[in-house]
């Protein structure tokens, strides 16, 4: 049946012209591989071993197809295992054509990373990239790593990394994989957070920047937590962290240190231009009040770009543009001062007793007293429980106009408000907050700044 050089068919001639393997018989053979592949609905790994473990998985997995439920109960089922399932969840995750391929099998696994003991996996991960140092290997690590989302992990990823040459480290796939899965062991902090602090400078540049842009492609609340975290060592290592500082997107209440608060003023005082360009944009950014003076200083910088940035910083904390004239900001400020000094005006502290027409002045005075904020946003919250409509929509506006990332939760709470002038107001307020676009429902919203821890 078989000629040397080529496949007979049942009449005894050559399916292939000449005896060669062309294109066409090649094509006929990874049909056959990838059917025998599919024949079943366990992962290659998974058939034809008779290990007491993996025969209990198996059995398992077979909940899998039951749906969503299913997928969960198995991926439970297969972590109660104990560590030596580990070793099969990996196996059968690196089976690339069942990696990749949609399967309520394949999804059962993965989930049983979530659940398996955090210190046996790593382990198992650290020996396997001893026995394997090559960078397939590297990215199933990873791979695992991302989809078990445990802080623990990030050292780990940490050492796949620093042990990629970095050409490989360059390269965009990588790239992509490394983001993801710092992203994935970054979002819960505790561990990870401690761990990150103390390798970050000693992390080479291009490592940085992935990490960097790691936390800021979370977008969560503790985004900026976790920069805040990062601004210590040498300036090198801390101009790159400052600028996502300048850029990250609020999404709840920020607390900044005292300690931290020093940092910046005192990077404004730099030799580095640079520095204290990145450390306004971020006092801007962050509202360090307390920071203005070095601010003003830096309107009279010698560097154009410093003293821009000193301007802008400013006009964000404000919510005002007084152009580039030192003493316009200097009066300012000074007003600003002798106006929270007096304790904030007695109608600020009656706000949610007042008549409606004075509330609304009263709402309509203090939308331009961003910089003093902190004094009175409170009260500015409750006069959302207001009864009458007008003046709860224009505490919506005036809490836009404030930018303090304190009113976001009453806001989510007004888009629901009965009235449909309120819930627009509030939409629009979370717009200017968050610095995101306003969604075409508003009660989008909740999703937007939610669904991410």
């Amino acid at each position: 049946m078989y000629k040397r050089g080529g496949l007979r068919t049942s009449e005894g001639r050559s399916s292939v012209p000449g005896g060669r393997w062309g294109p066409a018989s090649w094509l006929v053979v990874a049909l056959l591989i990838a059917l025998q592949t599919t024949a079943s609905a366990q992962p290659r790994v998974l058939r034809g071993k008779s290990d007491p473990v993996l025969l209990e998985m198996r059995s398992i997995l077979d909940a899998a197809d039951r749906g969503e439920k299913g997928i969960q109960a198995s991926a439970r089922a297969i972590a109660a295992l104990g560590p030596s399932a580990i070793p099969f969840i990996s196996d059968g995750l690196d089976a690339s054509s069942h990696f990749f391929r949609p399967s309520p099998r394949r999804d059962a696994l993965k989930m049983s990373l979530k659940y398996v003991s955090e210190s046996a996996l790593t382990a198992f991960l650290r020996e396997r990239l001893e026995r394997d140092d090559s960078v397939l290997n590297r990215v199933r690590v990873l791979q695992a790593l991302e989809l078990s989302g445990r802080p623990s992990g990030f050292p780990v990823a940490l050492d796949v990394a620093m042990g990629l040459k970095p050409v490989d480290r360059g390269s965009s796939a990588m790239q992509g994989a490394l983001r993801s899965t710092f992203d994935a062991v970054l979002k819960e902090g505790g561990a990870s957070d401690a761990a990150l602090r103390n390798s970050f400078e000693a992390m080479p540049a291009d490592l940085r920047e992935i990490v960097l842009d790691a936390i800021e492609d979370n977008g969560s609340a503790r985004t900026v937590s976790v920069l805040l975290g990062l601004l210590q060592g040498e300036p090198d290592s801390r101009k790159p962290v400052l600028e996502r500082l300048a850029r990250a997107p609020v999404r709840g209440e920020e607390l900044i240190s005292t300690e931290t608060q020093n940092s910046l003023r005192a990077m404004q005082q730099s030799t580095d231009p640079e520095l204290r360009r990145l450390s306004a944009l971020a006092a801007g950014r962050l509202h360090v009040t307390s920071a203005v003076p070095e601010l003003l200083d830096l309107l009279e910088d010698l560097d154009p770009a410093v003293k821009l940035a000193a301007r802008r910083a400013l006009t964000a904390m404000s919510g005002l543009s007084l152009g580039a004239s030192a003493e316009n900001w200097r009066m300012w400020y000074e007003g600003e001062l002798l106006w929270s000094s007096a304790g904030a005006p007695r109608e600020v502290e009656t706000l949610h007793t007042q008549a409606r027409e004075k509330a609304l002045r009263t709402l309509g005075d203090l939308s331009h007293r961003r910089f003093s904020r902190a004094v009175f946003v409170r009260q500015v919250i409750t006069a959302l429980l207001r009864p009458e409509p007008e003046v709860r929509t224009v505490a919506c506006r005036t809490l836009g106009a404030l930018g303090d990332s304190t009113a976001i939760v009453p806001l989510l709470c007004a888009l629901r408000d009965q009235e449909a002038a309120v819930g627009k107001a509030a939409s629009k307020a979370l717009a200017e907050i968050s610095r995101l676009r306003e969604p075409t429902d508003p009660l989008d919203w909740l999703d937007i700044l939610v669904a991410r821890p």
